[in-house]
């Protein structure tokens, strides 16, 4: 497996691997220094994104991709609902994270008010204040789609859950994206657990490190 240790959808490539129980290579290296990509990087992923998974003779981008693949081909817990709602569910969720999850939660927030000041530019506000309402619908379909389940889809841990923790954490680590997830308490009770789990423990990102 390809990609950095501060990326969201690297870590989710990760998070489906090591909950496979499954042993691989992580060659890290940073996405925006090209002096860092390991050598004919572009034959994995043409268009120098991450993250890219390299198994026997099977290449693969695109974390959807990557995860489903990783669950379907590899030995370990299933990660993929077997009833068909929970398994449309669990596809929505995954969805939601690429379609609003990211650009809110991590663009919108983290970015705008820790990455942003960390680099000496302004944060746009208006930006932030477009992002935390667009969260709040996030956490509340989350929850509302939970109805009940150990799990975001399933009573065991499936890709519903490895897709969206690693937004919901860096969302976490800014202050107000924090209070927001604690309006959301079952979500927040969620994210905890998840966040005690050997998988996240071992991704832990550098920001998230730093955090602690």
């Amino acid at each position: 497996l390809c990609g950095a240790n501060y990326s969201v959808y690297t870590r989710i490539a990760r998070l489906a691997l090591l909950e496979k129980s499954v042993p691989f290579e992580f060659v890290a290296f940073d996405i925006y220094d090209p002096g860092t990509f390991p050598d004919g990087y572009t034959d994995l992923h043409p268009f120098r994104k991450i993250p890219s998974l390299q198994h026997g003779g099977v290449g693969l981008h695109e974390t959807q991709a990557i995860t489903r693949y990783v669950d379907r081909a590899l030995d370990g817990p299933s990660l993929q609902p077997s009833d068909p709602v929970a398994a449309a569910w669990c596809d929505c969720v995954v969805a939601m994270n690429d379609a609003y999850g990211f650009s809110a939660l991590i663009k919108g927030v983290y970015v705008e008010r820790i990455s942003k000041p960390a680099r000496g530019q302004a944060c746009d506000e208006s930006v932030v204040a477009a992002s935390l309402d667009i969260a709040d619908k996030y956490l509340r379909r989350l929850t509302e789609g939970r109805a009940g389940r150990d799990w975001l889809a399933a009573d065991n841990v499936t890709l519903a859950d490895i897709h969206s923790y690693p937004m919901i954490r860096y969302l976490w680590l800014e202050p107000d994206g924090r209070k927001l997830i604690e309006k959301h308490p079952g979500i927040n009770e969620w994210m905890i657990r998840f966040s005690e789990r050997r998988s996240a423990r071992e991704t832990l990102p550098p920001a998230e490190a730093a955090a602690q």
